[in-house]
């Protein structure tokens, strides 16, 4: 559970942090010849020593069955959260007559948009990679105007485009036919809908290397753009979620390092001790997956220690309960390996060493496990506890030792006296429980 929780709580951190770091200003455009408003979004722990990536967004809220633009901002701030993406500041263009600027006011919306408020928000933030998006007609407007807009943008994203003519298209059509690909890349994202206006739009040569269409299934408008925005994020920036890029490749813990510190080197992350121990959990999850056993457990020795020992644990009942024995009962050997005073590993092996009729096996994992119980130290407790509090209906006798043990090491160990009093107290031994009661109130 470690990864899913660390990102969960980054999430929640991010998504309750975003709201309180918005400006808003009012940019006099000499293209428009009026006031243009805009909203400009932080990133939590925003630090203005440092650059950013600028998604720029025409907030087209009018063609959008919902609340644009916090399902856009809310979804660029969950991919921050799940480590998807960078960290990025975000920018919608406001207007309260899309339709009528988009297509009257073409060529000043714009210079607008590529020149006076890219200009604007460079000289008020520091910014590397920058991104456009444009849903429904705003779609249209960026597809027709891509040779101008991706002069000035790193990436242009067209979701969901409603074209308002067939002349429209055709003029788009040609327009797409001369992007240049070394100045910037256009994406079109689209449900599987308006099939018609993009069987139009293709039927002039492309230059594919400037120009790529995507078709999403089963969505539709609205509810297309969320998905939208996170596959063009995430194609944006692919070897960001370094574990999943470099889980494709076949490659040895070394070269895993060497990659994962070069990924991190080139978004300005930090690979310290404690970075690369969650990294190599995180990978060794993923090797554990694909039962590449011998890679799993060279990464995960140097894995986080927090909740190792259950994820390895876990991972053995998960093989079990496929009926992979060999794969569970090499995963026990080598949770025992990590852990020699592991009571779960020699107790997985000894209930599988019952199921494959291995008498000898199972005898040895049965003094394996009584030994540990008996030389198990201080740090080994929490462990221990755990497996009692689990497991004392199994090993009751044991499980009474163990508890001794650990008050004796450790009298001020509270958990230890409940657990012990309990058990007594099931073994109707009233005297016994009764007296590790009073230590326990003692304390």
């Amino acid at each position: 559970m470690l990864k899913p929780l660390l990102i969960l709580f980054s999430l929640l951190t991010a998504l309750s942090g975003y709201a309180n770091t918005s400006h808003d200003y009012q940019i006099q455009s000499q293209a428009l010849a009026k006031v243009q408003s805009i909203s400009v979004h932080l990133p939590d722990k925003y630090n203005n020593k440092k650059p950013y990536s600028v998604v720029y967004v025409l907030n087209t809220h009018g063609f959008y069955a919902g609340d644009f633009k916090g399902d856009v901002l809310h979804r660029i701030r969950q991919l921050e959260g799940y480590q998807q993406i960078p960290t990025t500041i975000v920018v919608f263009i406001n207007n309260p007559s899309w339709y009528s600027t988009l297509f009257s006011q073409t060529e000043a919306l714009s210079k607008f948009i590529s020149e006076e408020l890219t200009q604007f928000v460079q000289n008020k933030y520091l910014t590397e990679q920058s991104h456009l998006f444009a849903h429904s007609y705003g779609a249209a407007y960026l597809l027709n105007q891509s040779p101008q807009l991706q002069q000035h943008f790193t990436h242009l994203h067209a979701l969901s485009v409603v074209f308002p003519n067939v002349d429209y298209i055709q003029q788009t059509a040609t327009q797409i036919s001369q992007l240049d690909d070394n100045q910037g890349f256009v994406t079109l994202l689209q449900e599987v809908g308006h099939q018609s206006d993009t069987q139009l739009l293709n039927k002039v040569t492309q230059n594919t290397a400037a120009f790529n269409q995507r078709h999403i299934a089963n969505q539709n408008h609205q509810s297309v753009v969320p998905i939208a925005i996170a596959e063009a994020l995430r194609s944006a920036y692919p070897d960001y979620a370094a574990t999943d890029y470099l889980n494709q490749f076949d490659l040895n813990k070394a070269q895993l390092t060497e990659r994962y510190i070069a990924i991190r080197k080139k978004y300005q992350q930090t690979s310290n001790e404690q970075d690369l121990q969650s990294f190599y959990s995180a990978m060794a999850q993923n090797k554990m997956e694909s039962a590449q056993l011998e890679l799993a457990f060279s990464l995960w020795q140097d894995a986080s220690p927090r909740f190792k020992h259950y994820f390895i644990n876990r991972w053995g009942d998960r093989y079990l309960a496929q009926n992979k024995l060999e794969l569970a009962r090499t995963t026990w050997q080598q949770l025992a390996k990590l852990y020699p005073h592991s009571l779960f590993a020699w107790h997985k092996l000894a209930v599988l060493a019952k199921k494959q009729a291995n008498p000898a096996e199972h005898k040895h994992a049965l003094q394996a496990l009584k030994q540990a119980a008996s030389t198990f130290s201080e740090p080994d407790q929490q462990l221990m506890l755990a497996f009692t509090s689990k497991h004392n209906q199994d090993y009751p006798k044991l499980s009474i030792a163990i508890l001794q043990r650990i008050t004796e090491q450790t009298p001020s160990n509270k958990t230890a006296w409940q657990q012990l009093s309990d058990l007594y107290k099931q073994q109707d031994n009233t005297s016994l429980s009764e007296q590790a009661q009073s230590h326990l109130k003692a304390l």
